[in-house]
């Protein structure tokens, strides 16, 4: 990949970020929000945008920028749940190292599980709607 490709990639995503037209969009705008070392499920990230978990599935399963847009922080209620770029071996590494996942017994260590256990942990990070909007 040459610069103006890399430069292109980051234009794009920056844009989708800061003005989000879709749900879609505001889903991937979610989805950045969650710290490194939280998962959260598919119902969580629907309830946050009004959509069912399905949807949500598609989603990620057309994230054009998945480092970027961390979908591999998606996860089932019993479980890891399906991942598409490089398979399930890869969501696992890339939990592992998050610390989001025990590499030892495939259990997912901090699991946010509704949205009021989303603005929680935001809040308790320092992140308020005042902050991540200035």
């Amino acid at each position: 990949m040459n610069n103006s490709q890399y430069e292109d990639i980051i234009s794009s995503v920056m844009r989708l970020l800061r003005e989000p037209q879709t749900t879609r969009d505001y889903t991937y705008l979610i989805l950045t929000m969650i710290p490194i070392g939280y998962t959260i499920t598919y119902g969580a990230l629907g309830e946050l945008v009004n959509k069912p978990p399905r949807a949500i599935g598609a989603y990620m399963k057309y994230n054009k920028y998945p480092i970027i847009i961390p979908c591999h922080r998606v996860v089932s209620r019993n479980g890891l749940g399906g991942f598409s770029l490089g398979g399930l071996e890869v969501k696992k590494k890339l939990l592992v190292i998050e610390e989001a996942l025990d590499k030892n017994t495939n259990r997912l260590l901090r699991v946010i599980k509704s949205a009021k256990e989303f603005w929680s942990i935001l809040e308790k990070q320092g992140q308020t709607i005042v902050s991540i909007s200035a």
